[in-house]
């Protein structure tokens, strides 16, 4: 629980630490009302009592006032209509992305390409050579059918040349991505079958910072190779496969194919293992001649950092936080539209990806190792890896091949509710 004051209000934010089972609060404090904030507004909680969903967060306002009794559980709606889907992609407001983070290198012209290594190994082996000159990059990138209108977005796109399947890439920056840490250029056509991208850049090893905590904002000289993104209206088909974890567990293998315009549940395993941005996921509800003007809609926990919903193409609200309901208005006999538009976040664009243990713990871990959980430099309990890209064949405690991957899309079915 954080508690803060604010004038003569108290405000408090209270976390349930229980991923596994959502947990009951009951709240009293003499001469207050009690509120619960949810997408900036304030509902009033009888009798102080809330549940706190399982990983969850609630927002508590308690004011001067009058308490408000607890009521009795108002009785169940007569009727449920379960919206199982399959959802119509009506868009998205950014383009698709393929993470290209696995590549054979050389160093100098008439050097041997490399193994297959993640792009952080490759700087690791590099710096540790103490190499400078000239240095390659080769991808590989599988498509289904021929796709046009690709971009790629790489930082410091003006350091790199950059040709596919043989022919030369010109033409300069055509916008950014994200920010503008991200330039993008335009490649030419991806035939069927395997294509390769091959970059070529100018390597010097980083310098070091003066201390571990100047690594945070000390501009260092030399080199720092990072993934890069292929950009574009396509979907990326990756093969699931068997994990433990509380993560989506996908082989780095993926795939180019054409987008699909409907699909039930997870966008993650359906197309969009990488995507950063929001989609909009429409689906027509068929009601009754006896309907009411108003439902209660109710989404089952949404893999999504927030959900809009619009009904017939007029907004309804904005879901965040527990409970995840919304009462409907406007609703007429027969089709309706109901749009839901998910926002996603930024990690299964930036990862970390390869931790075997899926989603846990901190992304960082301390000053002098900033790229600790995106390597196996480092088994769980400390040891030290020696050469651990040379490894990777064998998982480890510390490094899977694969792609560990939150979900992003509709999980189970929402419902709605009507007298």
């Amino acid at each position: 629980i954080q508690q803060r004051r604010e004038g003569d209000k108290k405000l408090f934010f209270i976390f349930n630490t229980d991923f596994q089972n959502p947990r009951p609060i009951r709240l009293r404090i003499d001469g207050m009302e009690i509120l619960e904030q949810r997408a900036g507004q304030l509902h009033p909680l009888p009798g102080g009592e809330a549940v706190v969903p399982e990983g969850g967060s609630i927002r508590v306002v308690a004011r001067p006032g009058r308490a408000v009794e607890p009521v009795r559980q108002r009785p169940a709606w007569r009727r449920t209509l379960a919206l199982p889907g399959p959802w119509e992609l009506e868009g998205r407001d950014r383009p698709n992305v393929l993470l290209l983070e696995f590549a054979r290198f050389r160093a100098g012209a008439d050097g041997e390409w490399s193994s297959l290594y993640p792009i952080l190994a490759i700087q690791q082996i590099l710096t540790e050579r103490n190499y400078r000159g000239p240095v390659e990059l080769k991808y590989e990138i599988v498509c289904t059918r021929r796709m046009t209108g690709i971009e790629l977005a790489l930082e410091e796109a003006e350091a790199f040349s950059c040709s596919l399947n043989g022919q030369a890439v010109s033409g300069g920056v055509t916008g950014y991505y994200l920010t503008r840490d991200f330039p993008k250029i335009a490649l030419p056509a991806l035939h069927p079958g395997s294509n390769e991208l091959l970059l070529r850049r100018e390597f010097a090893p980083l310098g070091r910072p003066t201390d571990a905590l100047a690594s945070l904002y000390e501009k260092l000289s030399g080199c720092e190779l990072e993934n890069c993104c292929l950009l574009g209206d396509f979907a990326v088909e990756c093969r699931s496969e068997f994990t433990l974890t509380n993560t989506l567990r996908l082989n780095r293998r993926c795939r180019l194919r054409p987008e699909e315009k409907f699909f039930f549940g997870s966008l993650t395993e359906n197309g969009y293992p990488f995507y950063a941005g929001r989609v909009r996921l429409g689906l027509d509800v068929m009601m009754p001649d006896d309907c009411p003007e108003q439902v209660l809609l109710k989404l089952p926990c949404p893999d999504a950092a927030s959900v809009t919903v619009a009904l017939n193409g007029k907004r309804q609200g904005f879901l965040a936080w527990y409970p995840y309901e919304l009462l409907l208005t406007g609703l007429r006999p027969g089709r309706n539209r109901l749009t839901l538009e998910l926002a996603g976040t930024l990690r299964n664009l930036l990862g970390p990806f390869h931790r075997p243990q899926g989603e846990y713990g901190s992304c960082f871990d301390g000053y002098s190792c900033p790229n600790l959980n995106w390597v196996g430099i480092r088994e769980v309990d400390g040891t030290p890896v020696e050469n651990w890209f040379d490894h990777r064949d064998v998982e480890s405690g510390s490094w899977c091949e694969s792609y560990q991957q939150v979900r992003f899309g509709i999980r189970g079915a929402p419902v709605i509710e009507f007298e």
